[in-house]
């Protein structure tokens, strides 16, 4: 069974309207009274019976997606239809009238079963109820002949388009769809390659948010690596230290308390964007019936109003502190001869 995919590469020699490709390989909708593509066709090698259509598309509510398919075997002729910029709306609906059928309801399969010509064209139109910008298809691929279960049955039951071959294309459906998500598989679970999505997704097996823009590609390839590890030792001191050290760059002091009271102690100052995200994943390891504190200090040194410095005062930081009438204290003030101001 072969399979046939339209990427960018193709996206770019068909002609749309009221869409546009990206440079992922989706189709995007634009504005306009119409929003369809005509694809370049794809060559069979041979005429043989086409299979199945597969579209992965995210529509509005509202809308509907029609698709027309046709065969031939010249791609010269049907490509001035097709494909030239001049050729009407009209002219290209009663090409796939005289050669293939359409328009027909596509929800995300379509078995193209009947149709047998060396070239394969197709058409996709949205349908819609003021549709807006917010439409996008997906991965479209065309599947020959269709299925893989048919040759594995007698001669007598391989009749194309019987009700036999149209209940068991079903089962077909499925386990190929099965078979490209188990190889998929590989790259998702390999995590110098894993994006973002496949990382948060590796990372919800575990049980585990790893949150939206919160850690960087590295950070979040770094957790989930170590996540089976995080998991097992959940709720210990090992788990919130390397945590800590990950998120933050430094390991910091665990202080345990008997009033179920848990402080980790930072030498750097945290800012609040820091340490919500040290939170946010702590609270997932941590034990459930403790309270958690984060205390980051050498904070610069401050004194309330009608206060003095006296004996037993220190200031780490004299050159960042103020006398009255906004008077700089500096190391000399804040050394011996402090007693004789």
């Amino acid at each position: 069974m072969r399979c046939y995919t339209i990427r960018k590469s193709r996206l770019a020699r068909a002609f749309m309207e009221g869409m546009s490709a990206e440079d992922d390989g989706t189709v995007r909708m634009t504005a306009g009274s119409r929003h369809y593509m005509c694809l370049p066709p794809l060559y069979g090698g041979q005429k043989e019976e086409w299979g199945r259509l597969h579209i992965e598309a995210a529509l509005p509510q509202g809308s509907r997606m029609q698709v027309y398919v046709a065969v031939s075997e010249d791609k010269e002729a049907p490509g001035h239809i097709m494909l030239n910029d001049t050729a009407s709306y009209g002219k290209r609906t009663a090409f796939f009238a005289d050669r293939g059928r359409g328009p027909v309801e596509m929800k995300q399969n379509l078995l193209l079963y009947g149709l047998k010509g060396t070239y394969l064209w197709l058409m996709i139109e949205v349908a819609d109820t003021g549709l807006q910008k917010d439409g996008r298809i997906g991965r479209i691929r065309v599947f020959c002949p269709g299925d893989d279960f048919m040759n594995g049955f007698p001669q007598i039951y391989q009749e194309r388009g019987s009700v036999f071959h149209r209940f068991i294309s079903v089962f077909s459906t499925v386990c190929s769809d099965f078979k490209e998500q188990a190889e998929l598989l590989r790259d998702r679970v390999d995590l110098s390659r894993a994006g973002p999505e496949d990382l948060s997704g590796i990372a919800g097996w575990f049980g585990i948010e790893l949150g939206s823009g919160l850690l960087t590609i590295d950070q979040m390839r770094e957790m989930t690596a170590n996540l089976h590890l995080y998991v097992r030792m959940k709720g210990t001191r090992f788990v919130m230290r390397e945590l800590t050290r990950m998120l933050t760059g430094e390991t910091p002091l665990i202080i345990e308390s008997s009033s179920k009271e848990t402080v980790l102690l930072l030498e750097r100052k945290l800012t609040e964007d820091e340490e919500l995200k040290l939170l946010f994943f702590l609270l997932q390891f941590k034990p459930v019936h403790i309270r958690l504190n984060v205390l980051s200090y050498y904070e610069e040194d401050a004194l309330d109003s009608y206060c003095f410095t006296d004996s037993n005062a220190a200031l780490v930081s004299p050159e960042t502190a103020a006398l009255d009438r906004d008077c700089a204290a500096d190391t000399c003030v804040c050394g011996q001869n402090l007693i004789d101001l």
